[in-house]
């Protein structure tokens, strides 16, 4: 929830409205960082634990949830100073046990450790790097984010909501050269990655039952990944940012975070959801054909109308949980 807010106020900030936030680039740091490590890695892990695989014990996730509150205070105070190190070596180490843990995974799992692992190969590499080449470095982190993206967290989501999975290997392979194409090695050769990817996700979206909604979100990202490939979709700043953020926090947030719900949320909530989030990304990857500032406070509403839809999302599952309607976890949603 603090990601949400904090990427809500960095949209008022970008439509014109001044924040006391402090330094703008060091906020969003904060906040990119605060989605990985607090958002995304842990809801992959409850989905592990929902599929009856193994995740990080008790203490290394107490060690971990300090560890992401330090890194979260380090970057918005400093940036990549000593604090975020510290804080995101410890990060990393329990990134590291839990692929291990995850080595014997099946079905979508299968190469989930593989994809971990990959990402947090290109670490240390962008900590030598940030001070003699930055743009280097930059681009290896687009790339290692990628992979952890479409190789680990994407795959617990479809394992955890009954989507048909592909040859494990074909699903790596096209994460890994999408890492590289959308990262430091942005060759036409590497589009094969993409455009592998969207026929893979495509065809298991389309045989797979479930509401017309989200099928269509997943259709929407594949469709983005084809294009991505193709080169007829340019991967600028505006374009990734307002892609990420809506496959993100549409169907990857509602697909890892639904089965813990203790009680079925109505049906018109998921097309509701999607399309605000969708709203919110739209409106961020149009800003790259279309420079209207309109557009950035479109993108700022719906940021706010995000955080809003969370937090009530949020209550609601703890007033379900404090009154006891706390069935057991669905998976296969």
């Amino acid at each position: 929830m603090l990601g949400v807010l904090v990427g809500s106020m960095l949209r008022w900030q970008l439509a014109g409205w001044p924040l006391p936030l402090g330094e703008f680039t060091l906020w969003r740091s904060a906040h990119s960082h605060l989605g990985y490590y607090g958002l995304l890695f842990p809801l992959m892990w409850a989905a592990w634990h929902q599929l009856g695989q193994a995740k990080p014990g008790r203490v290394l996730l107490a060690a971990y949830t300090l560890a992401v509150g330090a890194s979260f205070v380090g970057f918005a105070r400093e940036g990549y100073g000593l604090t975020a190190i510290v804080a995101s070596t410890v990060v990393l180490i329990v990134w590291l046990v839990s692929a291990w843990q995850v080595r014997r995974g099946r079905g979508w799992l299968a190469s989930v450790g593989a994809a971990i692992l990959l990402g947090a190969v290109c670490i240390p590499p962008v900590a030598v790097l940030t001070s003699r080449n930055p743009a280097l470095a930059q681009a290896l982190v687009q790339g290692f984010l990628s992979v952890l993206l479409l190789g680990a967290v994407l795959p617990s989501a479809f394992e955890l909501t009954g989507m048909r999975h592909p040859r494990p290997w074909l699903w790596f392979l096209g994460a890994g050269l999408s890492g590289a194409f959308l990262g430091p090695i942005p060759h036409p050769l590497m589009g094969v990655g993409p455009v592998l990817l969207a026929w893979l996700l495509s065809v298991s979206a389309w045989r797979t039952p479930s509401g017309w909604a989200r099928r269509a979100a997943w259709l929407a990202i594949a469709v983005a990944l084809l294009l991505l490939g193709l080169g007829l979709l340019p991967a600028t700043r505006a374009v990734m940012i307002g892609g990420f953020h809506f496959l993100v926090l549409g169907p990857v947030l509602w697909s890892l975070s639904v089965g813990s719900w203790p009680s079925a949320p109505p049906r018109w909530f998921e097309p509701l959801y999607l399309a605000i989030m969708a709203t919110m990304g739209g409106s961020v990857v149009l800003q790259h054909w279309l420079p209207d500032p309109r557009l950035a406070v479109v993108a700022a509403y719906s940021s706010s109308l995000a955080a809003a839809v969370v937090a009530l999302g949020g209550a609601w599952m703890a007033v379900l949980w404090l009154s006891g309607r706390n069935g057991p976890p669905r998976v296969g949603l």
